[in-house]
C-alpha cells in the first residue's frame, strides 16, 4: 500500500480522514455552534461505527474505504479544525479564482473541497500541489454534484497557474 506525507498512514486511510474532514467542514459552515458541530459529528461517526458501504457516495469509492476508527475521527475532526482556524486565509487564496462566483454562493461541498485542498497545499504545505489537485477531485466525483468534478478541477488549475506551477 502506498503512503503519503503523513508517515506509516496509507493513502487509503488519508482518504477517508479527507472525505470525513470534508463532511466536517461542510457542518460547520452552516452551524451557529462550530464546537459542538464538531463534538457531535465525531460522536456520531464513532458511535455509528461506519464503514465506507454505509457512506452516502457512490459505491466504487465506498468500497474502497476502510472502517472508520476513532483515530479517524479525531484526525479529520482536527484536520477540519485546522482549516476553520486558518479559513480567511483559505478563503483568500480561493476567492480571486471564481471568475463570475462568490465564495458564498459556491455549492457547500464544493467550497469545503476547496478549502481543505488548500489548506493542505498552501497553508499548512502537507502535501504537494499534484497530490492535493487530484484527491479533491476525487472528493468531488464522490460527494458533489454532476459538475463538481470539473469545477473543482478549474478553480485549483487556475490558482496553480497563477502561482507559476
Amino acid at each position: 500500500m502506498t503512503t503519503e506525507s503523513k508517515g506509516n498512514i496509507s493513502s487509503q486511510k488519508q482518504h477517508l480522514r479527507r472525505f470525513l474532514a470534508v463532511q466536517a467542514l461542510f457542518a460547520l459552515d452552516s452551524s451557529a455552534d462550530p464546537a459542538g458541530t464538531l463534538r457531535l459529528l465525531a460522536d456520531d461517526w464513532e458511535l455509528l461505527g461506519f464503514h465506507g458501504d454505509e457512506l452516502e457516495i457512490d459505491d466504487e469509492t465506498a468500497s474502497q474505504l476502510p472502517a472508520i476508527s476513532a483515530e479517524d475521527c479525531g484526525a479529520a475532526v482536527q484536520w477540519a479544525e485546522r482549516v476553520w482556524s486558518h479559513l480567511d486565509q483559505v478563503d483568500s487564496l480561493i476567492a480571486p479564482c471564481l471568475r463570475g462566483w462568490r465564495l458564498p454562493r459556491l455549492d457547500g461541498v464544493d467550497r469545503a473541497i476547496l478549502r481543505l485542498c488548500f489548506f493542505e497545499s498552501r497553508v499548512e504545505g502537507s502535501v504537494n500541489d499534484a497530490v492535493a489537485a487530484s484527491e479533491a477531485v476525487i472528493l468531488a466525483k464522490a460527494m458533489g454534484g454532476e459538475q463538481s468534478a470539473k469545477f473543482v478541477n478549474g478553480v485549483i488549475g487556475s490558482i496553480m497557474r497563477g502561482a507559476g506551477q
